[in-house]
């Protein structure tokens, strides 16, 4: 069957889960990632992290390289100026 467990994620959460080669699908503010003007709420794929950079699957842009400090203000905006709770599932 499916494991479905609900609880806080933290950014660290997400790295330790890429380190542990799953590819997961975020919920995220997608504005500091697409440049725009506006915060909006998106999902992406996230299936790699090497330190530095986040190899994610936008929908809208595709495969994309994003620094660290990037993917954690879209993380941590999500609740700051979104105020929506952070969503992961994972992919073993």
């Amino acid at each position: 069957g499916i494991v479905v467990e609900e609880r806080e994620i933290y950014f660290e959460d997400v790295i330790k889960e890429l380190k542990n080669n799953r590819i997961l699908l975020l919920r995220i503010n997608a504005k500091p990632i697409r440049h725009s003007k506006r915060n909006s709420t998106k999902f992406i794929v996230a299936h790699d992290f090497d330190g530095k950079y986040f190899q994610i699957v936008d929908p809208a842009l595709g495969g994309l390289s994003i620094p660290k400090e990037v993917m954690k203000d879209s993380f941590e905006s999500l609740e700051t100026k979104k105020h929506k709770d952070h969503r992961m599932i994972i992919f073993e």
